[in-house]
């Protein structure tokens, strides 16, 4: 397998998505990329697809399980939608994210 890099512009954003549409590869890794006209970097999730290199804008909700995902396993991302942070009354980007149970 061949690595590809991917910039941010070609990343799959949220905002691209609809509540439902699923997102799925087996996890390559995450980096840090330039995001034009901001100062702090994005971090995409590369993943491959089933047709190739596919990379996901990580929003902050994603941001909290990159720590957790094992490369080499397959995951999915189903985006729900925005929410709003009880809290704070800020809407953001949700997510379920699976993942492939190793076999035993």
């Amino acid at each position: 397998m061949t690595r590809k890099e991917l910039t941010f512009t070609q990343a799959i954003s949220p905002g691209d998505l609809k509540p439902g549409d699923v997102i799925e590869g087996v996890f390559l890794g995450s980096r840090e990329v330039p995001m034009p006209g901001r100062e702090n970097p994005g971090i995409i999730i590369e993943l491959e697809g089933k047709k190739g290199p596919v990379a996901l804008w990580a929003p902050t909700s994603l941001r909290m399980f990159i720590s957790s995902f094992v490369t080499g396993r397959r995951y999915w991302f189903t985006y729900k939608g925005q929410e709003t942070n009880p809290n704070t009354r800020r809407q953001f980007h949700a997510f379920k994210v699976e993942a492939d149970e190793p076999e035993a």
